[in-house]
């Protein structure tokens, strides 16, 4: 039986990069913030003297009170790449307006209450135009698009980064989602419009967690291709720890949640501990430490061999993610919510191992870092 070190089998798939919003995760979580958004423009609508607004309240636009449109909304949350001018390449609310109001399934400027959330996710993840600054270094008509970085302290102020901003960006909708229970149980009227930005905005939360959830498996088990046929995984580094190349990590599938169809998602494969403990052969309660090892050796910060220099691994950084939409569902719901892929805090197993590192102590109060269990 073949083992390989730890480093190897670790470093090579722990990345040095931030994740953020990319593709179809950064279109749905901007259907989120929108959604968010209005509803504190209607949570105050009646009294705008009161308004404490709290989602991207620098954001001042066309509307009433200087409340922001969707198109202005984008365009204010949009951050420059490396190598973009802030200024000069940012979409302008006109562009987006353009973009947004024509081609295949536009957005009717006269019926903006009714606009489908699946026709707001597919114009925001189909936007793309070209770079207008070339700065040295960057390939002419570089893309620009509207899912990649938000600027999160635009979003919320004083954030500490894209982490905390998307985590909170569901509580406005559950403030609302509570102003209407009460006028309803107050026997007094309440819009279509403010019930629909309720359900409209959980099920975007929703979503989000949804792909928040299969990004995180797909790089979990990475698929071979032509470039890298066999690359890193967690099954790789298990069976370097167990040394035992004939482990096989089992998964089970997760289908699609409600509303999914509609925009395209697919099912996707997760980690199933049971199955992968029950079907091995050798000593299991091992199996099933060095599965929770694994994880908690990719969650580490990876340190550089020769300078020593510490980096938060990308693992570490999708499990950021993956939480932060957890946590922003369960704000749009007011209540807690199941796991797709089922969590544990990792703080509980802290005692089984020797960990001195101060990533950990640091994460092990911020709800950030879990352990898959199933």
């Amino acid at each position: 039986m073949k083992s390989i070190s730890l480093w190897t089998a670790v470093s090579s798939v722990l990345l040095f990069s931030q994740v953020h919003a990319f593709g179809n995760r950064g279109a749905i979580e901007r259907v989120l913030y929108w959604y968010s958004y209005v509803a504190e423009t209607e949570q105050f609508a009646s009294n705008p003297a009161t308004a404490a607004y709290t989602i991207a309240p620098g954001c001042v636009g066309s509307r009433a009170g200087g409340r922001c449109n969707l198109y202005e909304l984008l365009s204010y949350l949009w951050h420059p790449e490396p190598l973009q001018d802030p200024i000069i390449d940012r979409p302008t609310p006109a562009d987006l307006q353009a973009e947004f109001e024509s081609g295949k399934s536009p957005l009717d400027p006269t019926n903006e209450h009714n606009w489908p959330p699946r026709d707001i996710y597919t114009k925001i993840n189909q936007y793309k135009i070209n770079q207008i600054s070339n700065p040295p270094g960057k390939k002419p008509n570089a893309i620009i698009n509207l899912t990649r970085s938000v600027d999160a302290n635009r979003l919320f102020t004083g954030s500490s980064g894209f982490y905390e901003a998307l985590s909170r960006a569901g509580g406005p909708i559950n403030t609302l989602d509570a102003d209407n229970k009460a006028l309803l149980n107050a026997h007094e009227p309440v819009s279509q419009y403010r019930l629909d930005i309720v359900s409209r905005g959980q099920t975007s939360a929703d979503l989000g967690r949804f792909l928040r959830s299969s990004d995180f498996e797909k790089y979990r088990f990475p698929v071979p291709t032509a470039k890298n046929p066999d690359p890193e995984s967690l099954e790789k580094a298990v069976r370097a720890l167990m040394g035992d190349d004939t482990i096989r990590v089992r998964t089970r599938l997760i289908p699609t949640v409600p509303d999914t169809g509609k925009f395209g998602f697919q099912t996707f494969q997760s980690l199933d501990v049971d199955a992968t403990v029950n079907n091995y052969a050798g000593d299991q309660a091992r199996l099933r430490t060095a599965l929770t090892e694994a994880h908690v050796n990719f969650m580490a910060d990876v340190i550089d061999p020769v300078s020593g220099a510490r980096t938060t691994s990308t693992y570490n950084l999708h499990v950021n993610a993956l939480n932060s939409a957890e946590t922003a569902l369960a704000g749009a719901r007011g209540c807690a919510v199941s796991s797709l892929i089922r969590l544990e805090k990792r703080s509980k197993l802290l005692s089984s191992f020797d960990m001195k590192r101060s990533h950990f102590e640091e994460i092990r109060d911020n709800l950030t870092s879990f352990v898959y269990v199933h």
